[in-house]
């Protein structure tokens, strides 16, 4: 399987490339539908504290990384890094060798800073925790904090790869980083208690970097460490990071506010959240973060080559097949969503009460599933182009609303009005950032065809996605209450069957509308179907 892949992987389009992350971000989704069920099932109901603690652990850590690393350095980096490959690849890796140098020394130091002021940085975040649940989530911080400065380096490795179009080991590493956790879950919790989940985190980001490396050395990548900090491209890529870190990812801020305001809400306020979160972001991360993350790299060399026209083809492109996808997907959400989440986390100690929490969180939170799915690729459009200003201050805004309506909402409804307050704030940010990015490509290419990004083509094919996605809702819902007539709805195997029956009407009907629309990705859609099915019957 593994040698069918490296071959499809040499012949590079953006469609095989997000083809390949898509597969991969699938089989690491399947690690966590059994990585998120076993900690609801384990830590449910009564121990739905352990939850809470094991997800808070998680916020400084991840809020640090997401800062200065994942959701900055690879935004930064990957467009100049591009641009040398192209040029001269001996100094593009020594450019790199400098950010993985200067990155993994000042990652190390702040995260020491985090291991040793954990308690306090974890008292200012979680004021409605006590001191029991105080001193395991400091303990678990500090885990995680280590592992963080791993990923460090993991994460440059992912973005280096990526740059050079190999796509197999960098898609692997996140499915090995779900088994440590797993490992931890079902092992090291035994014999370690809490602190034995930290140490599952570990040996996941372990695995994470050590699956990755032999794939960089194979690429005649010379790993070395490097300090040429005077070198023009260095500076090239700190301008461009530099704005970036006065912004919050706004997920990952989202997941820190929601913490903090949920430490004075009922316990498993914050497990509920997280669960709903993980739970809604399946599908935007197979499908939708595949596709921004494959078509990067194709949009900085276009941008680098001076190919506008070939830019903004890419980009309609990727945005009407997420379109394609997540609206569609969006509504079967919200339809399905008692049954998706009493599938996914309705057993072992997960209560009935935690069951009811969960699904009306992740309907609320299908609401911004489509904006949360485009808003990583028009971002990246932006830094393609070596413009971090816009994004930033859309996300500054977007942060701001997501604070004042968590604080406001969450003490009014608690962890639904927290959801209400991330899909508003994600919501905002998608409109702006698509508003803006249409005004400044007519206004740069005022007399050219080329800037119809978001003209015709598009609104033709957003119509007809629109109004398939119309008819799958309202067959799916009637589909929902007809098939409960038929399987018993207090059993798993009854849920499966009404969401599988249900959710086939739904899908039918969607693709006959958008085929009787004419619409270009339904095409593919059925030919790849007849095909497969010619294949297994042969």
């Amino acid at each position: 399987m593994l040698k069918k892949l490296f071959i499809f992987e040499k012949e590079f389009t953006v469609t095989r490339a997000a083809t390949i992350v898509g597969f991969f971000a699938f089989l690491s989704k399947l690690a966590a539908a059994f990585r998120d069920p076993l900690l609801s099932s384990t830590f449910g109901g009564d121990k739905i504290y352990v939850l809470d603690i094991y997800q808070a652990a998680f916020r400084i850590p991840d809020f640090l990384f997401t800062l200065f690393i994942a959701g900055t350095l690879s935004v930064a980096f990957i467009p100049i890094f591009v641009e040398l490959l192209i040029i001269d690849k001996d100094k593009a890796e020594k450019v790199a060798n400098t950010v993985i140098t200067i990155s993994m020394t000042a990652m190390a130091f702040l995260f020491l800073l985090v291991i040793i002021f954990a308690y306090p940085l974890t008292r200012l975040l979680l004021p409605g925790f006590n001191s029991q649940y105080i001193t395991e989530t400091v303990n678990l911080t500090r885990l995680i904090a280590l592992s963080q400065i791993v990923f460090t380096l993991s994460n440059i490795c992912t973005n280096i790869l990526y740059a050079y179009k190999r796509f197999i080991m960098a898609g692997i590493a996140p499915l090995l980083y779900n088994v440590g956790i797993i490992i931890g879950i079902l092992f090291f919790y035994e014999r370690f208690g809490i602190t034995g989940l930290g140490y599952g985190v570990l040996l996941g980001a372990l695995m994470h970097l050590l699956v990755q490396l032999p794939e960089l050395l194979r690429s005649s990548y010379k790993l070395a460490p490097a300090f040429y900090i005077s070198e023009e491209s260095i500076k090239r890529i700190w301008k461009l990071y530099l704005p970036r870190i006065f912004v919050i990812d706004l997920s990952v801020f989202s997941l820190l506010i929601s913490t903090f305001v949920a430490s004075h809400l009922a316990t498993g306020s914050i497990a509920i959240f997280s669960l709903a979160i993980n739970l809604q972001s399946i599908p935007s991360s197979i499908i939708a973060l595949s596709l921004a993350t494959a078509v990067f790299p194709a949009l900085a060399e276009s941008y680098a080559q001076k190919d506008e026209k070939k830019f903004l083809q890419l980009l309609r492109k990727t945005l009407v097949q997420v379109f394609y996808f997540m609206i569609p997907i969006s509504i079967f959400m919200l339809v399905f969503r008692a049954q998706i989440v009493r599938l996914y986390y309705g057993h072992g100690n997960f209560s009935w009460e935690n069951t009811i929490l969960t699904f009306s969180t992740l309907g609320i939170l299908s609401f911004s599933l489509i904006s949360q799915s485009i808003v990583p690729i028009l971002a990246r459009a932006f830094y393609s182009r070596h413009n971090t200003i816009i994004p930033v201050v859309i996300n500054l805004f977007s942060m701001i609303l997501n604070f004042v309506l968590a604080v406001t909402l969450g003490s009014r409804w608690g962890v639904m009005g927290i959801a209400v307050a991330f899909s508003s704030a994600s919501v905002f940010s998608a409109l702006v950032l698509f508003i803006i990015f249409r005004i400044r490509m007519k206004a740069y290419n005022s007399a050219t065809d080329i800037s119809r990004l978001f003209d015709f083509p598009l609104v033709k094919a957003l119509t007809a996605i629109v109004g398939g996605s119309v008819l799958l809702g309202l067959a799916s819902y009637g589909g929902l209450y007809a098939f409960a007539k038929f399987f018993q709805t207090d059993t798993v195997v009854g849920i499966l069957l009404q969401l599988c029956f249900a959710g086939l009407a739904g899908v039918l009907a969607f693709l006959s509308a958008t085929s009787v629309m004419k619409l270009e990705e339904t095409r593919q859609v059925l030919e790849f179907l007849k095909k497969f099915w010619y294949t297994r019957k042969s």
